[in-house]
């Protein structure tokens, strides 16, 4: 019914932004406002369009919580769906913050970069508004596999159904649905280093992380022949993890 009311919402223009958007702004607050409103007005499809579009006045100059829980949503449509150079944009923000988290010169303020790249610990009880917080480009990575996660899955069951389907030699060849999104997101996540991952989710204390992006680490370096001298560095890391 809102979409077919009477009233009319004036939509705020979209701000013309040099990425990445993270060193400039000051505060956490001002970030994730700032990202989550220009990447509304780059989601793509109907009606994912028309229903994120109307969230941008109240994102860009008032309530942060909206802000945080559209991002991932706006983040996987993009990457997904929209402009190449839109999704370039995104992996270089994703970047910025993890290269922000392991940088000892850092000049950002420590709740901005708490807030930008901090996981919470569901074992562990809240002891502040921080810990009520699940920002961060790791929350962002924890999104888009679990929607690759899930994306795999249909299109390992599109692949089945159509195998039992074409019992000919002659049928076309079959693209499962999904598949072109499938390959631009893993596409952008493999060209992120799984080193910085690794050293970013040791800094906001998520080792469970940690743990995976180091072991996808040794396991690429392993493939290209490094000598053990230098994958000494990443085990001792990992034992001190264990």
């Amino acid at each position: 019914p809102l979409l077919n009311a009477p009233l009319h919402l004036d939509y705020p223009s979209a701000l013309k932004l040099s990425y990445p958007i993270y060193p400039t702004q000051a505060t956490y607050r001002q970030w994730v406002q700032t990202w989550t409103s220009d990447l509304l007005h780059k989601v793509t499809g109907e009606p994912a369009h028309t229903i994120f579009l109307v969230f941008t006045p109240i994102v860009r100059h008032r309530d942060v919580g909206i802000a945080h829980h559209l991002l991932p949503h706006a983040v996987l449509n993009v990457l997904a769906y929209g402009a190449e150079d839109d999704a370039a944009a995104i992996r270089e923000e994703l970047v910025a913050v993890l290269e922000d988290q392991v940088n000892p010169n850092s000049t950002s303020t420590p709740d901005k970069k708490l807030y930008s790249a901090q996981v919470r610990f569901r074992s562990m009880p809240c002891t502040s508004d921080v810990d009520e917080q699940r920002q961060t480009v790791i929350m962002l990575m924890d999104h888009l596999n679990k929607w690759l996660r899930g994306i795999r899955q249909d299109i390992t069951r599109q692949v089945a159904e159509n195998r039992r389907k074409a019992r000919s030699a002659n049928t076309n060849r079959f693209t499962p649905k999904g598949q072109e999104e499938l390959i631009r997101i893993e596409s952008i996540l493999a060209s992120i280093d799984s080193s910085l991952m690794a050293q970013a989710a040791f800094q906001c204390k998520a080792y469970a992380r940690t743990l995976m992006n180091l072991e996808q680490l040794v396991v690429q370096q392993r493939e290209r022949n490094v000598p053990p001298t230098e994958l000494q560095v990443h085990y001792e890391r990992l034992h001190e993890i264990y």
